[in-house]
């Protein structure tokens, strides 16, 4: 047995309610007016102070009660109940020579064990002899049409698909809780990207299969244009010392993470050109060279086009973003920007084409929704019995 929410599990030590109830009701003294007491003979004496047989099925139906009560609360799930043998693997592949040409001895494989392989379409058409291959028509139109086809409970889905420009994906694809994606790249595509060189061999770019930025030796990225070099000659033009130190900071934090040389200036030399300028001075006359940070300033019209304009001044009384230590963050998607070091726009990497896939245990969720239909009946047939010995036992003692 299983539990979706396993936390209100805790609501069993409520059982001890109903006992402690039990034995406080049966201490429990009545007072009876003393000219009554001939009529009232039953009423004259206190209950029995020990367990009384009579009340012990009483006593253990309510207790019963919390039991269900809490199982309703934390979602039960019994696996058998909707278990309809082995765990079966599936196998689904986007149609087209290229993914088949990729992924052919996992899919020889897995007709040699005799698992199912489908292609995607409109209706699923089972693979029996990987040399046949359709045409590419219906791409990934029908992805989600036919993984609900293929796939039942307790199936483990193996799904085979080519990541490629302009990749058609729905933006959310509901899969079995045991997926594996398998993808393949179209190499006839170009996805060399910039990349700032840091030395001679090392350098700062965006991974190819995670979209993550980094830094890491230039082979990684063999065919890549380079957009910048360091050293990274930065001016600092901050008449507050507090937001120039936060500033500082800021550069700092990022150049130790990705290795990213600075050389800071906090007066400007003469015949020195800038690849940063750091300032709260409104900037007119800018150069194509150099990247201006302008914090605490609005501009009247249209901000120069080397010109990143901040509203608040970066100090931690002023700025949101420096408060949560979001400062570091900003500026390393500021020099992305500034080097165009993101990747292509239109390809996804493996973990944006991942984030598109939600697992959802779906034969936990039927098992528990069966099962709570079990509990919720017997929880209501348990009170309506507790109620019917609750009143006869009222009833017996009052006309007795």
């Amino acid at each position: 047995m299983t539990f979706l929410q396993p936390v209100l599990l805790w609501g069993l030590l409520g059982v001890i309610i109903p006992v402690i109830i039990h034995f406080w009701y049966q201490k429990k003294g009545k007072t009876i007016a003393w000219a009554a007491t001939r009529w009232l003979t039953d009423k004259t004496s206190l209950q029995h102070r020990g367990i009384r047989l009579d009340e012990i099925p009483l006593l253990l139906l309510r207790c019963l009660l919390v039991i269900l009560l809490v199982l309703l609360l934390s979602r039960a799930a019994i696996s058998w109940l909707d278990q309809t043998g082995q765990t079966k693997r599936v196998h689904l592949v986007e149609s087209g020579e290229r993914v088949a040409d990729a992924f052919k001895f996992e899919i020889e494989e897995a007709l040699k064990k005799g698992e199912q392989v489908f292609w995607i379409s409109k209706e699923p058409v089972a693979l029996t002899n990987s040399e046949t291959v359709p045409p590419l028509s219906s791409g990934l139109d029908y992805l989600q049409q036919s993984i609900n086809a293929i796939t039942g409970k307790g199936a483990q889905l193996m799904l085979y698909v080519g990541n490629s420009p302009g990749i058609s994906l729905p933006s959310r694809i509901v899969v079995p809780a045991d997926f594996q994606l398998m993808t393949t790249v179209d190499s006839t595509y170009n996805r060399a990207v910039n990349y700032f060189a840091i030395d001679a061999s090392t350098g700062l770019f965006v991974d190819k299969q995670s979209g993550i930025l980094k830094t890491g030796d230039l082979r990684e990225n063999a065919g890549a244009t380079k957009s910048g070099n360091g050293p990274v000659s930065v001016l600092l033009e901050y008449k507050n010392q507090t937001e120039k130190k936060t500033v500082r900071a800021a550069l700092m934090a990022f150049s130790e993470v990705y290795k990213i040389p600075f050389m800071i200036d906090e007066v400007a030399s003469d015949n020195k050109n800038y690849d940063w300028i750091f300032t709260n001075d409104l900037v007119t006359n800018t150069d194509k060279s150099t990247a201006y940070v302008v914090s605490g300033k609005q501009y009247p019209g249209v901000v120069p086009a080397q010109v990143i304009s901040v509203g608040d001044s970066l100090k931690v009384s002023s700025s949101e973003m420096v408060r949560e230590g979001r400062l570091p963050e900003w500026f390393g998607q500021q020099f992305v920007n500034r080097y165009n070091l993101s990747q292509p726009s239109d390809i996804l990497s493996g973990k944006q084409l991942k984030t598109r896939f939600v697992s959802m245990d779906s034969a936990g969720q039927q098992s528990s929704d069966h099962f709570g239909k079990y509990l919720l009946l017997g929880f209501v047939m348990t009170l309506l019995l507790e109620r019917w010995l609750s009143l006869k036992k009222n009833v017996t003692q009052t006309y007795a």
